[in-house]
């Protein structure tokens, strides 16, 4: 093979081989394996080389049955290697997640869901290039002429997902000047088609693809598709149909995920023209959003409060609020809910917050104390700050609450615990906050907002169940 080992150990555990009934792994499962990898020391995915069954389950596998899986897709190195032999004679690229070369804000964007590695073929230096680039799906790609794209605009995105459009797709860009085609079905159908070859001879297109062997599934959802395109440009124009339903359910799903409204912003509703759909995309300067009320300069000093619900009734803890002057309260509980206190269930909560004119924020996909990403957590399911601060997910929750603060308006951030040193908003989320300078004031049951400093992660105490 024409790759280090790491690349091969990826390669090997992820890519569907045609004449094999081995599963291979997802970018999920392969994300999971990669961070356990870390987690034990391990040099890299090489590692696993030199590893037997019984070894692999006990270092990086949940259970027996996955641990034979990823030996035996291992062991099917010698057939693979003919495989990218194949692949590399025809002028195919391969890039996993261990090469340098590997698009950085594909892994921030795309998080667990990165494919581990990527087929290309075609003129690479177009991913630099794209300036304002049209975003279409395959499926929408024979409407093209109807859809009023100025003639000279010469930056194409084309979406692929399914077998059928390939001739289509093929036909209908050869009158653009540079088309990118990002494909979920792999390179060898669109490559046979005359007009692709031609366009990738003149070096007026590049395929990207998530998969090399031609399938009749994708082997990714449109979603992710979509989120590579938006990558390639810092500002883009998607077209479709107007009832493409699909398109419209992927732009929802964008507008609606925390972690994707922190990297992206796209109009609220299109604009229709003629059955037309137009939505216009555009990512955060320096990969944080901006500041929605106005511009604030970053020498402010912020300051950001934290609460405990406790066992506290509804009117106590927003008469501690009014004390404080708070104006957005922000839940950073896992589970917006308690068995305990049900006058804080989320619904409830938000109401009575309603009432006084205090905003109510839900953060607990990114602060929450029990995170899914169980690798950030020790064998006793503690939050061990020096792994959650390594996640992009958690900064991009810091850095969102940091700009919330700097708005002016006063912040709490609210969990479950009276006694912060005894929370995770405490222990975990002020210690961060405090490093990145910013000023955090624990409100207590008798309303005096205490400045603690630094609190140190207990070693014997948990979170009260939610």
């Amino acid at each position: 093979m024409i790759m280090n080992n790491d690349a091969q150990v990826i390669f090997l555990l992820t890519y569907k081989h045609s004449r094999s009934d081995l599963l291979p792994l997802t970018a999920q499962e392969y994300s999971k394996i990669a961070y356990k990898i870390r987690e034990m020391g391990l040099p890299g995915p090489q590692a696993l080389f030199g590893m037997n069954v019984e070894e692999i389950a006990k270092t990086i596998a949940d259970d027996n049955d996955m641990a034979q899986r990823i030996r035996n897709l291992l062991d099917f190195g010698g057939t693979a290697s003919l495989y990218t032999e194949r692949i590399f004679n025809q002028g195919i690229k391969l890039i996993t997640r261990t090469d340098q070369l590997y698009p950085v804000k594909f892994k921030i964007v795309l998080r667990d869901n990165t494919p581990p590695y990527l087929c290309s073929v075609g003129n690479p230096e177009l991913l630099t290039e794209f300036q304002k680039p049209y975003i279409v799906s395959a499926d929408d790609v024979t409407k093209l002429s109807s859809m009023k794209i100025p003639e000279n605009h010469d930056n194409l995105i084309c979406l692929i997902s399914s077998i059928r459009y390939c001739k289509q797709l093929a036909e209908r860009t050869k009158s653009w000047g540079n088309v990118i085609i990002i494909s979920s079905i792999g390179l060898n159908k669109l490559i046979r088609q005359p007009a692709i070859r031609e366009a990738i001879q003149n070096g007026k297109t590049f395929i990207m693809s998530t998969n090399v062997v031609d399938a009749e599934e994708p082997n990714y959802h449109y979603l992710y598709l979509y989120l590579m395109a938006f990558t390639i440009s810092t500002s883009s124009t998607v077209i479709h149909q107007q009832h493409n339903a699909r398109v419209t359910q992927v732009l929802d799903q964008i507008r609606s995920y925390e972690h994707l409204k922190a990297r992206l912003v796209l109009d609220k509703e299109p604009t229709i023209t003629g059955g037309i759909a137009v939505v216009k995309v555009a990512q955060y300067e320096n990969e944080q959003p901006s500041d929605p009320i106005g511009e604030i300069s970053d020498s402010r000093k912020a300051e950001i409060y934290t609460i405990g619900h406790s066992n506290h009734d509804v009117t106590k803890l927003l008469e501690l609020l009014e004390l404080n002057k708070i104006e957005i309260l922000v839940d950073i509980r896992s589970v917006p809910s308690s068995k305990y206190a049900t006058q804080f269930n989320q619904q409830q909560l938000k109401l009575s917050l309603k009432d006084i004119g205090i905003k109510y924020k839900y953060m607990g996909s990114s602060l929450g104390g029990r995170p899914e990403d169980k690798s950030v957590l020790s064998s006793d399911g503690k939050i061990i700050r020096e792994y959650i601060e390594q996640k992009d997910w958690y900064q991009i929750g810091i850095q969102e609450l940091i700009n919330l603060a700097q708005t002016g308006k006063k912040v709490a951030l609210m969990c479950s615990e009276e006694d912060p040193t005894h929370c995770h908003r405490g222990y975990i989320v002020s210690n961060t906050l405090i490093d990145k300078g910013i000023q955090v004031l624990h409100i207590r049951a008798n309303g005096e907002a205490q400045d603690l400093g630094h609190i140190s992660s207990p070693t014997d105490q948990m979170e009260i169940p939610l």
